[in-house]
Formats: structure tokens, sequence, C-alpha cells
């Protein structure tokens, strides 16, 4: 009897200590995993950190670094171990889109200092990089209705760069004069000192021209032109030219106005690109700009001779409708 109470007891000794080892090992596994886990989160968070660094580095703005450096941090001090795969995914492209929308808000304040250097290779290469982000993030397909933070942040940064696009003629007075040829005109601008501004629309247009094969830009001096521009809009896009979103409305009583209908070229390579766009645009066929747009009325106007011309990209175009021509012309006439 006293051999079977010690046996019993054994046995129940034998299985406490194999359900603590049991306990034991799944209290150290859990451990090892969380520990692990946790590894993992900080090598990432260092890969993040360092990657964002190097980014850093290659910037020159001082409030520009420092604004990077505070969302790292905060994207970092914010991450949680506990958070979905699908959830640190949105994080880390919020902060991408908001690093990126950074870089394009330090191209748009640059743009009145004079001691911008907005023609130099680095901000040109950061504003192509970062604007290829965003578009990335803008037309990411998403399966929730409302779209993500991290795609408003792309959506709101593009706009605003977007409403910045302007010609590299956009403000200065073109005349002309006559060649043997009727459709091509010989043309003039208004000589003046390049400023900050004008080199950021150099800029731009370099931008653009690194992202799209064929830019136009749209002018026109008629308010109630304004959906047909957006029709003809539509239809150069749908034949490969990029045209910026903002189609500029010109005042026929500013210097700026144009006499005529013109496409307007900087390059003789861009001639015979000139006379296709031409064709293109004549077979639009968009009532209420037929008239304005017609074989005998759009001219080719030549600024090859333009001291600025070298500036602008090669493949980049501008299209003047000049509804009021006549109007434009008589207020010249009496400057």
């Amino acid at each position: 009897m006293a051999n079977d109470r010690k046996k019993d007891w054994l046995d129940w000794a034998n299985g406490c200590v194999s359900l603590i080892a049991a306990c034991l090992g799944a209290f150290i596994t859990y451990q090892n995993i969380q520990l692990s886990n946790e590894v993992d989160r900080l090598s990432e968070n260092l890969r993040a950190s360092s990657l964002v660094g190097d980014l850093i580095n290659s910037l020159t703005s001082r409030d520009t670094k420092r604004d990077i450096a505070l969302l790292a941090l905060d994207n970092a001090l914010g991450s949680e171990s506990e958070v979905s795969i699908e959830e640190r995914e949105q994080r880390h492209k919020l902060l991408i889109a908001k690093i990126a929308a950074r870089l394009l808000d330090e191209f748009l304040a640059r743009k009145d200092s004079e001691e911008s250097e907005l023609s130099s290779q680095q901000l040109l290469d950061e504003t192509v990089v970062a604007r290829e982000i965003l578009t990335r993030f803008k037309e990411e397909d998403v399966s929730s209705q409302e779209d993500p933070e991290y795609q408003k942040v792309a959506k709101n940064a593009l706009n605003d760069w977007n409403k910045e696009i302007k010609s590299p003629t956009d403000d200065a007075e073109v005349t002309h004069e006559e060649t043997d040829r009727d459709d091509v005109l010989i043309g003039e601008v208004e000589e003046k000192t390049i400023d900050p501004q004008e080199q950021k629309r150099f800029l731009q247009a370099e931008v653009l021209s690194a992202e799209n094969d064929k830019v136009v830009y749209l002018h026109y001096d008629d308010s109630e032109l304004e959906d047909e521009m957006e029709t003809l809009s539509n239809k150069l896009e749908e034949k490969n030219w990029f045209v910026p979103e903002r189609i500029q409305q010109i005042d026929v009583n500013a210097p700026n106005c144009a006499t005529v209908s013109s496409i307007r070229f900087f390059h003789d390579d861009d001639r015979s690109l000139a006379q296709e766009l031409k064709t293109l645009v004549i077979s639009s066929d968009i009532d209420d700009l037929n008239d304005s747009l017609s074989e005998e009325e759009l001219k080719l106007i030549d600024l090859t001779n333009w001291s600025k011309a070298s500036l602008v990209p090669e493949q980049q175009l501008e299209l003047w409708v000049a509804n009021q021509g006549d109007i434009c012309r008589e207020n010249r006439n009496k400057q």
C-alpha cells in the first residue's frame, strides 16, 4: 500500500513537472517570438532611418532636412508591433508621400529666391522622383471607398504643383513678322533679364520633359471657350500629347495677349512637330473653335531666334487660341 501511494505521488509530481516544463517552454517560445518581432521592427526602422538619412544628406535646404527628419522620427516613434502588415504598409506609404510632397514644396518655395539655383540638376532630379512617387500613389487602385491618407497627400501635392505650371512665354510679349510662307511667322520675344519665376518655369518645363515625350501648353483669350478648350485638351491627350492641367486664359488687355491663333516652337527640329500638331488641332473639329483654328487662321510662330529658346526642352510647344486677336492688336497699337 505504501509503495502504491509513493508511486502515485511520484506520478503526480512528474505530471506537475511536465506541465511546468511545458508552460515554461511555451512562455519562452512566446518571448522569443515577441523578441524576434521586436528585432525585425527595429531592424526595419533602422533600414528606413538609413534610407531617410541618405535622402536628407542629398538635400540642400536646412528647413527641408529638418522637416523630413521630423517626419521620419514621428513615423518611427509611432510604429507599433501590434499593427497589421497592411496598416504598417499604409504608414510607410504615408511617410514616403509626405517626404515627396515636402520636396515639391521645396521647389515651389524657391521660386522667389534670387539665391536659388533653380536650374540645378539636383533639384531637377529630386522633383522628378518626387512627382513619380506621388503620381504612382495617386493612380493606385484602392479597395476602400475613401482615399487612404497617403493618396490624399499625393493628390494635394500634385494639384498644388500643377497650378504653378506656366509656359515658357506665358507672360512675355510676342510680336511677329510675315515670311515667304503664309503659315509661318518669325516671332520676336520681348527681351528682359531672367528672373527667379522665369527660371522656375524653365525648370518646370524640364521636369515635364523628363516625364513626357510631347508637351503642349494651351492658352485662350475668351472665357466662353473654357469648355471647348477642355475638350481640345482631352483630344490631344488621346493622341499622346501631354497637356498641363492649367489651361491659361489670357486677358486681351494684357501685354502678353495674342494677336493671331498660333503654335509657337523653339527649335528647328520641332518645326515638323509643330506642323503635326497644327494638322491635329485643325482636324479636332470643335464647335466655336473652328474659325480660330482653321488652316488659314492658325499660324506657326518660329521662336528659334529667341535668346532663351535653348532653355526650353525640345518637343515642347505652345498653342494660343486668339478668338479676340483683333482687340489685342488694337490695344497694342494704342500703346
